[in-house]
């Protein structure tokens, strides 16, 4: 779809818009049942002329337009089922009562169409005036936005140049300083590159230090480990004198203590036999045994007690 075409349909459907809140704003109180239907219409030329300005496409209008289709003859179909059972059920009239009938209710219909279509004539004027007013406001506000928007747009121009200058300015300054930091950059190589030099150097330094260290150490080492070597030696000796001594004084203080033992139980024994003896000396005498027979026949001498 070409650009004039888009922005004709979209005026169109501008155009719709406004004469559809013009409606809905003079119909609101008379009509309070249609709001829901004025707001879905209201969303669907919204919605077109934003899928036209945007892609320039109208696939929702078509969509909702074969819905409503749909919808329509889906209840045109229901109401000719229900009139068809109506009419099945109705018991039949005369002929002549059925065409004053349908007389009466033609003219009944044609008064509702006349009152009905000067009213709507009325409303059309009334329509028509605010839709004059509205266009003429809609033609001030026209001219007043095209003078606004060629000042704004003279404005955003000086804006624009004087933005592009900064700009300008901008990269003048950040080549300036790229430059700088270019040579910093060099300078900086320089000094790592001989930094690295100065490492490497002392790398090589320290390796022929290590080296000699290590050999030194090396030498340290095997002195100290002949010298571990003798020291074992000499302890090992040591710890087989120590053995043999101990052993030597562990059997003299076996020996020692056996002749303690030998010694106590000869003292015991002797302390035991004189006790025996002791015993046995003093059974002789008291019962006058042995060589004590001849104290038995001795009188005894009489103890005088003295007189108080």
């Amino acid at each position: 779809m070409e650009k004039q075409d888009t922005a004709y349909i979209v005026t169109l459907l501008q155009d719709c818009l406004t004469k559809v809140e013009i409606i809905s704003d003079l119909t609101d109180l008379r009509h309070p049942n249609l709001k829901d239907q004025k707001k879905a219409l209201q969303h669907v030329l919204q919605s077109t002329m934003k899928e036209i300005q945007e892609t320039g496409t109208f696939s929702t209008l078509r969509k909702i337009a074969t819905d409503f289709s749909a919808e329509e003859a889906a209840r045109k179909a229901k109401i000719s089922t229900t009139l068809a059972e109506a009419q099945k059920a109705k018991p039949k009239k005369p002929r002549k009562a059925q065409m004053v009938e349908i007389l009466n209710r033609s003219v009944r219909k044609l008064i509702a169409t006349n009152k009905e279509k000067h009213e709507t004539d009325l409303e059309l004027a009334n329509l028509m005036d605010d839709r004059e007013d509205k266009l003429t406001l809609k033609d001030i506000q026209v001219n007043y936005y095209s003078k606004w928007y060629q000042a704004k747009t003279e404005q955003n121009i000086y804006l624009i140049n004087k933005k592009q200058a900064q700009h300008q300015q901008n990269i003048l300054d950040t080549t300036q300083h790229i430059e700088q930091e270019h040579r910093v950059a060099n300078e900086i190589m320089n000094f790592l590159r001989k930094s690295v030099q100065d490492l490497n150097d002392q790398l090589d330094w320290w390796k022929q230090k290590y080296e000699n260290d290590l050999e030194q150490k090396e030498i340290k080492l095997k002195v100290v480990t002949l010298e571990r070597d003798q020291q074992l030696e000499k302890l090992e000796e040591l710890t087989r004198v120590y053995n043999e001594r101990k052993a030597e004084i562990e059997d003299y203080e076996a020996i020692k203590a056996e002749i303690k033992r030998q010694q106590d139980f000869e003292y015991y024994q002797n302390q035991m036999a004189t006790k025996i003896q002791a015993w046995w000396r003093g059974v002789m005498v008291r019962r006058h045994l042995g060589p004590f027979k001849d104290l038995a026949r001795k009188p005894k001498a009489k103890i005088v007690k003295a007189k108080k």
